[in-house]
């Protein structure tokens, strides 16, 4: 059982030296220093190569300071619905999902309030026709919240898209 493992062990070692050998006896020098296969004819054009790469890492090390990560803007998006988009400065989407989100929630606020004052005027009524009509009163506004409420779910659903 050792044998056959350790016969394993020096046998990869040998087709792994062969093909490290292999690979630098097939490296061909000549064609890896020759600038002329970049376009280059001089040393200048060589450098200006060079300036034009170092300034484009430059600009791409600012982008990556300055960028946002996915995780952060989904979270500042879910923390307060239109937050990531002003992040990522898309202020017109932002301003858009924020203002539906306020006029949902506060339609559903104000159509709760309205729902609560005609439930505790009907749960205050002794008459048939009060308790009715102040029931039926009670019952449309809630709904108009609810449904508000949901089409602020909706929104605050949606915003990623």
């Amino acid at each position: 059982m050792k044998v056959t493992i350790y016969f394993k062990c020096i046998l990869c070692l040998i087709l792994f030296g062969s093909s490290m050998l292999w690979a630098q006896s097939r490296f061909d020098l000549e064609a890896f220093s020759d600038s002329t296969k970049y376009g280059w004819q001089d040393y200048r054009e060589r450098s200006a190569y060079r300036q034009d790469l170092i300034s484009r890492q430059n600009m791409l090390q600012l982008y990556e300071l300055e960028a946002l990560s996915v995780r952060e803007n989904f979270l500042k998006s879910a923390v307060v619905p239109g937050w990531g988009q002003f992040s990522t400065k898309h202020n017109t989407k932002a301003t858009v999902i924020l203002s539906l989100e306020l006029v949902a929630v506060m339609g559903s606020i104000y159509f709760y309030d309205q729902a609560m004052t005609n439930h505790r005027i009907y749960q205050s009524a002794t008459q048939i026709e009060d308790i009715n009509n102040y029931y039926s009163k009670a019952q449309t506004p809630y709904q108009y919240s609810l449904m508000m409420l949901g089409f602020g779910a909706v929104v605050w659903g949606l915003q990623s898209l």
